[in-house]
């Protein structure tokens, strides 16, 4: 018995060293540059998911006072994030003049400050219920333009083509005409922006050659992404709810804060790091490394296309056997407990690519 209350304990230290930390990060978020804020964001909401999935596993050892105080704290600390996103925005949807404008933003500012001003004699838990109060207060003041805001992106979503063959591109162009879809040349620059800063958008790169370069996906969320030609390595970092398909890759691919992601991918090597809640389907011929992740799901490889078995050769992977089950877990190894499952035959998926 005292060695399970042994266990809580340190649980429950290192979930208070990490809501700590979270809280340091979102007091730093107004002093990161902003090229770079949306990075770091994304690196908070990520402990945040993290936090809540390890008290999860561990409701039934931990005390319930303090599930409840953590429970208020990450509720605040996401209205923080929400505020911040809409305290940070330029352009106010009917907004009058830019006078108006500006008044409003100095009023934000103004109470989001009044959260962080809480007088130090108060408790944590009385300090923690008036910065949530006060946060709801501002989402519901603000509710309406970020609902306003966040319909305008998803009907800006965009369907991308990049690099089609002239064949391909004639034919693409015909489409494009009448679904509103856009077509671009496959240019290094272009490549490299079309997969960064995404939301909401359907892109495929369709080259009849190799790619020139590392395929680099940052930074993305709700997307659909298809890379249809070889590939020299391919980097995927802060993806939240998308699908990624890859044709194979001649070397490896490194997976790293991703949230809620669908990903398919042949490579030498692979390596998943800080991932939670992904399904991930394999061709590789060494071993998988996972590392700090959490709920991960493993299936082979079941991605179809013109030419798989020629493209295949000429990736490297002639004559290789699939070792997708060969999972090395750094989690299991340090903690005893599995991060990843194998996937049974009817949960697996198949994916189509003309």
């Amino acid at each position: 018995m005292s060695d399970k209350k042994s266990e809580a304990q340190g649980i429950m230290e290192q979930i208070n060293r990490d809501v700590d930390e979270i809280a340091d990060m979102i007091y730093r978020v107004q002093i990161i540059p902003k090229v770079m804020r949306n990075n770091f964001i994304g690196h908070i909401q990520l402990k945040l998911e993290r936090v809540r999935l390890t008290l999860a596993e561990n409701r039934a050892s931990l005390p319930s006072r303090d599930l409840q105080r953590l429970g208020k704290k990450l509720s605040t600390y996401d209205n923080k994030l929400r505020n911040e996103a809409v305290r940070k925005r330029k352009k106010w949807p009917n907004r009058k003049d830019d006078s108006e404008s500006e008044s409003e933003e100095e009023f934000e500012d103004e109470r989001v400050e009044e959260i962080e001003e809480i007088s130090e004699d108060e408790s944590d838990d009385e300090r923690e219920e008036k910065c949530e109060e006060e946060s709801e207060k501002i989402s519901e003041e603000k509710g309406e333009k970020i609902s306003d805001e966040s319909n305008e992106e998803i009907s800006d979503s965009e369907k991308i083509y990049f690099g089609l063959s002239n064949s391909d591109t004639t034919n693409s162009e015909q489409s494009d005409s009448d679904n509103n879809h856009t077509t671009y040349d496959s240019t290094e620059a272009q490549l490299l922006k079309s997969l960064s800063d995404r939301q909401n958008a359907e892109i495929c790169i369709k080259l009849p050659a190799e790619l020139p370069q590392a395929v680099r996906i940052r930074n993305v969320k709700d997307c659909t992404i298809a890379i249809c030609c070889l590939s020299p390595a391919a980097d995927l970092y802060l993806v939240r709810d998308s699908i990624i398909i890859m044709y194979p890759v001649r070397t490896s691919v490194m997976i790293e804060s991703c949230i809620n992601c669908t990903i398919a991918c042949a490579a030498q090597q692979i390596r998943v790091k800080d991932c939670i809640n992904c399904r991930l389907f394999l061709y590789t011929t060494g071993t998988t490394l996972l590392e700090e992740c959490n709920a991960i799901e493993i299936g082979p490889y079941n991605v179809n296309f013109p030419q798989k078995e020629e493209i295949f050769k000429e990736g490297g992977f002639g004559g290789t056997e699939n070792k997708w089950k060969d999972v090395e877990d750094l989690k299991m190894v340090n903690k005893g407990t599995p991060a990843f499952t194998l996937m049974n035959e009817n949960e697996l998926e198949e994916f189509e690519i003309e």
